[in-house]
Formats: structure tokens, sequence, C-alpha cells
């Protein structure tokens, strides 16, 4: 078994070792994307990236699953309020695209809820199409 050496109350130096390492990815995104905050969470099924803008103005999740290797997921995009129509959307999109690409995805989904009646224009002007539609949701798609 593993000797584990505590750094300060509680805290054991793997711990430490992963918050450094956090941080620094944390940086590394930053710099490529200075308007963003980019969180990147590990889960047993892959991972999320969750942008958040500098200013609380808007906020996406990429999700990046190993059962779908050539497909990435976006999960909740959401501008705030009377930020709407000034772009932060499409860029946070792009935003997303560019990361899947990195991660080596070659196509974008999303669902949208069928209350959100002008949703599936705003992401067809991106480049997203209708693949699936049910009585709640459609599910589109794009190649990157």
């Amino acid at each position: 078994m593993k000797e584990m050496r505590t750094v300060a109350v509680g805290i054991t130096e793997d711990f430490m070792r992963t918050a450094q390492e956090e941080l620094e990815k944390t940086k590394a995104y930053t710099t490529m994307f200075p308007n963003y905050i980019v969180h990147e969470n590990e889960w047993w099924w892959g991972k999320t990236l969750t942008l958040v803008h500098k200013e609380g103005l808007a906020t996406v999740e990429l999700q990046i699953d190993e059962n779908y290797p050539s497909v990435a997921f976006i999960k909740g995009l959401s501008v705030f309020g009377l930020n709407r129509h000034q772009g932060l959307g499409k860029e946070m999109m792009a935003i997303c695209e560019q990361l899947a690409e990195k991660e080596g995805k070659r196509f974008m989904q999303l669902s949208v809820t069928r209350m959100a009646s002008w949703l599936p224009g705003w992401y067809k002007r991106l480049g997203y199409t209708i693949i699936q539609k049910d009585e709640h949701e459609y599910t589109m798609w794009k190649e990157i």
C-alpha cells in the first residue's frame, strides 16, 4: 500500500499534486481563451470542460465521452439576460468546437427543447442540422 504523507491537516501530497495539476490546466486554457475560465472535470466515462465568461455573462459545458470517439456534446449553453444578441453564444460555440477538435472529435451534437422554438434556427445558422425529433426536443449535429 502506498504511504501518504500529510502536508497539512487532512490534506495529502496526492491531493496537493492534483490541485496543482488542475490549476495548471486552467491557466493553459485561460491563455488560449482570455475572456473565459475553463474548468476540466475527469469522469469515469471521459471529461467535461465548463466554460464560464470571466464576467459571468455566459456559460456552457462541453462533454467529451470516451464511449463516442468521434462526437463531442454541448450541454447547457446559457447567455444571461441583457448580454444576449452580442455574439457571446456564437463565440462560446466556436470555442467548444475548437476544444472538441483538439480532443480529436469530428462532430458536435446537442439537444434543444421544443419549448425554445427559436433555438433550432439559431443553431442552424451556426451550421447544425436536425437529425432527430421527438415530442420534447430536437437533436442537432454538425461536422467540425
